[in-house]
């Protein structure tokens, strides 16, 4: 047997070993554990994914050809990991009920084991229509579960953000969109992993280095994200859908309570505090915080979040033009009015004035 190294099994063994190092220490991490362990088991399944395509690139399979059915494609298990780390960042993880988002998963892995062992004594099959048929039928079905619980986090992830939005007044670090985009990237990797060789069959070699180096990148950018993710500080309810018409409190007395709301603003300017959130804004107007939510959307039409940004707006154009403050920066006048994030506060600030910050210092010069 002989062993060729080039730059393809160079980047994929530098993938499987950075994904499993840093699972390790995610799972070994202390903060968000359950969350953390989550996501470690995602990047081990991902990065164990690549051994039978390493193994084929060091033409160790033309020796041991049944080291090609290993089972460690994990189609329908890294999906649903995704899933559930997410549920666990938003508080909403119910290991009771959720683990069987597992079963399919740990179904493929022992059915995989059972016919890999078999394959270690007996051989590999003969070639045939139905063996052929058996993988194209397991391969695209991987794909089409990965599809699906794709959209089942993107489903999740949107009702989140909106609850969020009612709670935060900065969503800097508290938007999990970055799930859903790892369950998108995931999933294409899977359709490319499958078609992309057959696509880019007359330059397999460029293919194969290109797919390697996404497989890197991918490993750091999840690990990267798992480590930057900030804590999520509010009970999410996973059913719960507000709207403008729900009945679960009172309707009385909202024109006062509005009052109540726009006096505090004005005067004790709460939205100053980068770290607002809605159980603090409820306390200092003494309302309750559902109450403070609908009375804002039925006043305003604009969630929490929108609400806060729009008073830290305004607040950021009467700075913009105070000449006493020509020495701050336009971020740091930004953190002046409660902005935590200059990409937060450039769009809020274009979406209200139409116009960038610099734009509109400018003009009022």
């Amino acid at each position: 047997m002989k062993v060729t190294l080039d730059l393809s099994v160079l980047v994929d063994l530098m993938a499987m070993a950075q994904g499993i190092i840093f699972a390790i220490i995610l799972m070994g991490s202390l903060n968000r554990k359950r969350a953390n362990i989550l996501l470690g088991l995602f990047l081990i399944c991902f990065s164990l994914d690549t051994i039978s395509s390493i193994f084929e690139e060091l033409n160790i399979l033309s020796s041991y050809p049944f080291l090609e059915y290993i089972p460690f494609n994990f189609f329908f298990l890294t999906t649903p990991i995704l899933y559930l780390y997410t549920k666990s960042l938003t508080n909403n993880l119910n290991w009771k009920k959720d683990k069987n988002h597992l079963i399919l998963g740990i179904l493929e892995l022992i059915i995989g084991s059972i016919i890999f062992i078999w394959i270690c004594y007996h051989g590999i099959p003969e070639e045939s229509n139905a063996w052929t048929l058996f993988i194209i039928l397991y391969f695209l079905s991987g794909i089409v579960f990965m599809i699906v619980y794709s959209f089942k986090l993107f489903n999740y992830v949107r009702r989140f953000n909106k609850q969020a939005s009612d709670y935060y007044s900065n969503m800097h670090g508290k938007s999990l969109r970055w799930t859903y985009r790892l369950a998108i990237l995931n999933m294409l990797l899977g359709v490319l992993g499958f078609f992309g060789i057959v696509l880019l069959i007359d330059h397999e070699e460029i293919a194969i280095l290109i797919m390697s180096i996404v497989n890197l990148v991918f490993v750091y950018w999840v690990s990267i994200g798992g480590f930057k993710q900030s804590p999520i500080e509010f009970e999410f309810e996973e059913d719960q859908e507000l709207s403008l018409d729900e009945n679960s409190e009172k309707e009385q007395g909202l024109s006062a309570e509005y009052q109540n709301i726009i006096t505090c603003m004005e005067n004790d300017k709460p939205y100053i505090e980068c770290d607002l959130m809605l159980p603090k804004l409820a306390d200092l107007c003494s309302i309750n915080q559902r109450i403070l939510s609908k009375t804002i959307k039925e006043n305003e039409g604009l969630n929490f979040n929108q609400f806060i940004n729009k008073y830290r707006v305004e607040e950021t154009k009467k700075l913009l033009i105070d000449s006493s403050l020509k020495h701050l920066s336009i971020e740091g006048i930004g953190e002046l009015a409660g902005f935590n994030s200059k990409a937060t506060f450039y769009a809020a600030f274009k979406k209200i004035c139409g116009v960038s910050p610099s734009a509109y210092r400018d003009a009022n010069k």
